[in-house]
């Protein structure tokens, strides 16, 4: 980066030998890495929304993070200048899933980059102000680079901190505190500060103690949320609810053993049933993460031990296969939770996951989630099972 005027002749002589070296390894050694990228550049010309069963086998060799990408754009086109919010990307990919969906059984966290990620879940304003600011940094770094002293050392300096932002496009070490703090500091190490010029003046207190007071409001009220009770932070209401909601069926648990102990039957009062107080936490919750499919899918075990909760559990149910609309396990788990009480609503979500393996099949013969094996699991559920096997839907 600095040019044989700072780093003189031995200097280039040995970087370029540490080249030749690296990229000698490189070819050589038989890694995970090596052949994840050369499969990607194999691969990567083969991708496109049309390219149907291309799709499928390409995504199965390049780790899918050119099919991920692809589906996250499309994502990013409906909500370009807002994005979905921070923290959603989980909760409303699988809605825009195309290319990415033969790998059926999978949950997608993130879309493999840092970039891509923020593009979906703050906008593409935000994600171009963000690279603009990273773009400003790296210039001037490294004009203060070429003016200052200590140049070897504040050029590592930056372009350690510079490897977040370029990992970034294909991975997501940005999102990660540590590394970004890091990579903060690393920046500020590279920077020169003259000492020829004076120091600035010194601040006001009273920003700097009213920020502090800001922030211990705010850590307060986040200790009050977490064990007195408090109203929870949307980011955090759907697995506070599911603790409670756990533990309360815990309680369950305990008194029916205690009862059972004894020789009494278990029948609590209604007031204080534990399991009708979790499943009051859950639909409280749904106010708030109402796409958490966690919350919704306990929701619906806990309602399985009651008579009176069906339509409860099929308006939950209809949700979750909503919210995933290419997922066919969903309907096949939700047949088997049926299938003791309703078989007859067991047929139906059993043909939805023929449906839904037969558009997978369109992407890809013999995948894992294909018409004939789903089928083929549904009769092993039903196996030696009388009043099910005759109602397991055909291939056609």
């Amino acid at each position: 980066m600095l040019g044989r005027r700072y780093l003189g002749q031995n200097g280039l002589r040995a970087l370029g030998l540490i080249a030749l070296a690296g990229l000698g390894l490189f070819l050589i050694a038989d890694s995970g890495v090596k052949d994840r990228l050369t499969k990607t550049i194999d691969k990567a010309g083969e991708i496109s929304p049309e390219a149907g069963k291309q799709v499928a086998a390409a995504s199965q060799e390049v780790d899918f993070r050119i099919p991920i990408a692809l589906d996250t754009l499309d994502l990013i086109k409906n909500f370009k200048w807002t994005g979905i919010g921070a923290g959603q990307y989980y909760f409303i990919f699988p809605q825009y899933r195309s290319r990415t969906v033969v790998a059926n059984s999978a949950d997608n966290y993130h879309p493999e980059s840092d970039w891509l990620w923020l593009a979906a879940e703050a906008g593409v304003p935000a994600a171009l102000a963000m690279a603009a600011l990273v773009a400003f940094a790296f210039w001037k770094s490294t004009a203060s680079i070429l003016r200052g002293r200590n140049r070897a050392l504040r050029s590592a300096c930056l372009v350690a901190a510079m490897l977040v932002p370029i990992h970034g496009l294909f991975d997501v070490p940005g999102h990660r505190i540590t590394l970004a703090l890091s990579a903060a500091l690393l920046f500020a190490l590279s920077l020169d500060f003259p000492s020829s010029v004076p120091p600035p003046p010194r601040p006001r207190g009273w920003p700097s103690r009213m920020l502090g007071l800001a922030l211990l409001a705010v850590a307060l009220l986040l200790v009050r949320s977490q064990w007195w009770g408090g109203p929870q932070p949307a980011l955090t209401a759907g697995a506070s609810a599911l603790a409670e909601a756990r533990r309360l069926r815990h309680e369950d648990q305990v008194m029916q053993r205690n009862a059972a102990a004894q020789g009494k039957e278990y029948q609590p009062d209604p007031a204080q049933d534990r399991l009708d107080q979790a499943l009051v936490v859950l639909e409280q919750s749904r106010n708030q993460v109402p796409l958490d499919r966690d919350v919704l899918r306990y929701q619906a075990f806990l309602a399985f031990h009651f008579d009176d909760k069906q339509g409860l559990i099929d308006r939950v149910f209809a949700i979750d296969r909503a919210l995933t609309p290419t997922w066919v396990e969903g309907p096949m788990r939700q047949a088997e939770a049926w299938s003791g009480t309703d078989p007859t609503k067991s047929v139906v979500l059993w043909k939805e996951s023929l449906r839904r393996a037969r558009n997978l099949d369109r992407l890809q013969n013999g995948n894992d989630w294909s018409s004939a094996r789903t089928l083929e699991r549904i009769r092993q559920f039903t196996k030696d099972k009388p009043g099910l096997e005759y109602l397991v839907p055909t291939s056609d």
